[in-house]
């Protein structure tokens, strides 16, 4: 006999949820109907102590779905169990159960929980009560068909028995959904995102009008083909980056970049970058500074050493020539950065110019000449950033030739004096003017021999 126990609380169950089921419904509501084969894990109600057996059955079944959540199922089950060789038994399970599926009854893949009450009868003339629960998963195949997949454990009384069930079967749905279709798309009203207006079923029934999978209403460009990322503008480069808004449409870039590539990755696009392919600042419009002074390398004539914003260069001695360009760099002068020369001293140079002479047209000096050259060793010792120049310069008595020849020979004899006396060989040029650069006239006797004489130059030129 049935327990009433168990009645009392189904009859409660199932008329409190069609009651209140009115309050709830919504344009997915629905009636179905499911057919399953049953997998079934149980031991017989006539001896307790009979292993555990499983066997196949059948389910009928009768659903109610209030709206995309909510749902009541009334399932009648069947089927035989296996008592031994002359004995099987035939039960009946009739169950109300409630539904709910968290993420909608109307998806293509819409899992679901259920639980309630459960009653099985037996013709031994026993029947008991369960509470059945467990899950699912309807797959639609169609617009009224489903596949429906589900798993339940049953708990019984504590004098009865529990059973596990699962089971695969199909759903159809009819009667109570809204298949009104005001657009005319094809598409039911309660699967049309835009109901009023015509458009493809690749969007949910909104309109669509460059057919590129953005509904116009999100569309920026609505008569071009785009596509989402872009917001349904066209982007040829693929970059991200609407062609609209893209500096360099043909050339995919980045966002930062508005569109256009940074192949240095130094933050300055490629179009504003002087330096492409070498990474830098973008004060300097992307070219490296390396030694950090605020010249860029590429208009620094000292890149990996610090100098000042005028020159890039260093400038130790501080008297505004740069280290590579001043001749005396430790010491400051604005003779091409070396100290200016005394005007005693321009006026020795003077004075040793006119001491200095040779026997006849030879390169053989006279005696006096020394005191002279002396004088200027000291020169030279006491001003070690200078260079001596020496000039030899003839009368125009022989032939060009030979007095090129002579002005040579006697500046160098010079020059093997001064180094005699220690001073460094490089520090002293020799150059032969010839007759080329007469001082006084060539017609006379006096004037011959104001030509004939060695001019003595001092030039910056680092120390010696």
């Amino acid at each position: 006999m049935i327990d009433m126990r168990f009645i009392l609380p189904a009859i409660v169950v199932l008329f409190t949820s069609l009651g209140v089921s009115g309050q709830f419904m919504d344009s997915t509501a629905h009636n179905s109907l499911s057919t399953r084969m049953l997998l079934i894990q149980h031991q017989t109600a006539i001896d307790k102590s009979a292993s555990v057996t499983t066997t196949y059955g059948i389910e009928l079944g009768f659903h109610r779905q209030f709206n995309d959540k909510f749902g009541t199922t009334l399932p009648l089950k069947m089927a035989v169990i296996d008592q031994g060789e002359l004995e099987n038994a035939n039960i009946i399970a009739f169950d109300i159960l409630g539904d709910y599926y968290p993420i909608g009854s109307q998806r293509k893949f819409s899992p679901y929980l259920i639980g309630g009450l459960g009653f099985v009868f037996n013709d031994k003339g026993s029947s008991y009560g369960q509470f059945p629960f467990g899950a699912g998963v309807d797959l639609r195949l169609g617009t009224n068909f489903s596949l429906k997949i589900q798993l339940e454990r049953r708990w019984a009384g504590t004098d009865q028995r529990k059973m596990n069930t699962a089971g695969i079967g199909y759903v159809y749905q009819f009667g109570g959904l809204d298949n009104s279709d005001t657009d005319g798309d094809g598409i039911s009203d309660r699967r049309d995102n835009c109901p009023a207006e015509p458009g493809p079923r690749s969007t949910k029934g909104c309109p669509d009008a460059d057919l590129d999978g953005v509904i116009d209403e999100d569309d920026f460009c609505p008569e071009i083909p785009g596509g989402p990322k872009t917001k349904g503008c066209p982007d040829r480069d693929n970059d991200g980056t609407a062609d609209q808004k893209d500096r360099c449409p043909n050339q995919a870039g980045t966002r930062e970049m508005l569109g256009c590539p940074d192949y240095d990755k130094d933050g300055v696009a490629d179009p504003d970058d002087k330096c492409p392919a070498q990474p830098g600042k973008k004060l300097f419009q992307g070219c490296p500074d390396t030694d950090n002074d605020g010249v860029p390398d590429d208009i620094d004539p000292c890149p990996n050493d610090a100098g000042s914003l005028i020159t890039g260069c260093p400038d130790r001695d501080k008297d505004g020539f740069h280290d590579l360009e001043d001749k005396c760099p430790d010491e400051p002068g604005k003779n091409a950065g070396c100290p200016e020369l005394s005007p005693a001293v321009k006026a020795s140079l003077e004075r040793i110019t006119n001491k200095v002479s040779f026997v006849g047209r030879s390169h053989q000096m006279t005696d006096n000449s020394y005191p002279a050259l002396d004088d200027l060793l000291n020169i030279l010792t006491d001003n070690p950033a200078y260079h001596l120049i020496i000039e030899g310069h003839t009368a125009n008595d022989g032939t060009e030739e030979n007095n090129q020849r002579l002005g040579q020979l006697q500046a160098l004899s010079c020059r093997s004096y001064l180094v005699s006396k220690g001073i460094a060989p490089e520090r002293i040029k020799v150059i032969s003017r010839g007759a080329t650069r007469p001082r006084a006239d060539e017609n006379t006797s006096v004037g011959k021999e104001l030509n004939r004489r060695m001019e003595f130059l001092l030039v910056p030129g680092g120390r010696g």
